[in-house]
C-alpha cells in the first residue's frame, strides 16, 4: 500500500485569530511564541488551543477597557476677558459769577445732571455753563410754543378719559373757544428735557399745560391736563405735538 496522508482539519479562522492574538501578546512582552512548523499535528494543535485561550483574554480585557476607561483629568489654562465699569470723577470748575446758575439747575433737576457731562471730555467740561444756558433758554421757547399752540392742537379733538369719580371712561371732545384758564407749567423743574443734543442744538422738551372748559351738560368747568412735546432743531421751534389729554 502506498503512502496515507493523515489529515488534521482546522478551524483556520479560529488558528488566524488566535496567531494575531498571539503576535499581540508576543508584542506586549507576553512571551508566547509561534507556531513551528517542526512540532508534531498534536504539539501544533495544543499550541493553537493556548493561543484562542490567551486570544479570548486579552478580548476580555479590551471589553473591560470599553466599559471602564480610564478617564485623566488635565487643567487647561482659559482666558477670560471680563467688562468692568468704572465711575470716574470729573472735577468742573465754576467761576463764582455761573456758581448760582449751576447751583440752581442742579437743584431743579433733584441732582440728576448726567446729561450734561454726556460726551464730554476732561478738557471740555467747562462746557456745562454754556449747556445750562442753552437749556434753560430752550426751556423758555419751549413754555411760550406750547401756551400759543395748546387750543389749536385740542380743537376738535375727541379723547376717551377714565372719570375715578364715577369709574366710567367718558368721551371729551374739545372746542378751542370753550377752553379757559389756560396755564403752562413752566417752572424749570416742571418740563423735561428729552435726548439733548447739544453739537447741533437739537432738544426735545415734554411741557404740562392745565387748562378747563365747560361741560356742555352740566355747565360746570371740568378741569384738565395736557402734555406736549415740543421739538428744537439747531435751537429754534421746528414742531410741537399733543401727548396726552387727562382729567386733573
Amino acid at each position: 500500500m502506498g503512502n496515507q496522508k493523515k489529515e488534521v482539519k482546522k478551524d483556520w479562522k479560529k488558528v488566524a485569530g488566535a496567531i494575531v492574538g498571539g503576535a499581540i501578546l508576543i508584542a506586549g512582552g507576553a512571551g508566547i511564541g509561534g507556531i513551528s512548523d517542526n512540532n508534531t499535528v498534536q504539539e501544533q494543535a495544543a499550541q493553537i488551543l493556548q493561543l484562542e485561550d490567551d486570544a479570548d483574554n486579552l478580548n476580555t480585557q479590551i471589553v473591560d477597557l470599553k466599559a471602564n476607561p480610564v478617564i485623566e483629568t488635565v487643567e487647561v489654562e482659559k482666558i477670560v476677558e471680563v467688562e468692568k465699569i468704572v465711575e470716574v470723577e470729573k472735577i468742573v470748575e465754576i467761576d463764582s459769577e455761573n456758581l448760582g446758575l449751576v447751583l440752581d439747575h442742579i437743584y431743579d433737576n433733584e441732582g440728576d445732571i448726567e446729561y450734561l457731562l454726556d460726551d464730554l471730555d476732561d478738557d471740555e467740561v467747562g462746557q456745562i455753563v454754556d449747556r445750562i444756558v442753552f437749556i434753560n433758554d430752550i426751556k423758555v421757547l419751549a413754555a411760550t410754543e406750547a401756551d400759543n399752540e395748546i387750543k389749536d392742537l385740542l380743537d376738535r379733538e375727541t379723547f376717551s378719559l377714565f372719570d375715578t369719580t364715577t369709574n366710567t371712561t367718558i368721551n371729551v371732545t374739545f372746542d378751542e373757544d370753550d377752553i379757559k384758564r389756560v396755564r403752562v407749567q413752566d417752572d424749570a423743574d416742571e418740563m423735561n428735557i428729552i435726548e439733548p443734543d447739544f453739537e447741533d442744538s437739537d432738544v426735545d422738551v415734554r411741557v404740562a399745560v392745565k387748562f378747563e372748559q365747560e361741560d356742555r351738560i352740566t355747565r360746570d368747568m371740568i378741569k384738565y391736563i395736557a402734555t406736549v412735546i415740543v421739538e428744537f432743531r439747531d435751537g429754534e421751534v421746528d414742531d410741537i405735538d399733543l401727548e396726552s389729554v387727562d382729567f386733573r
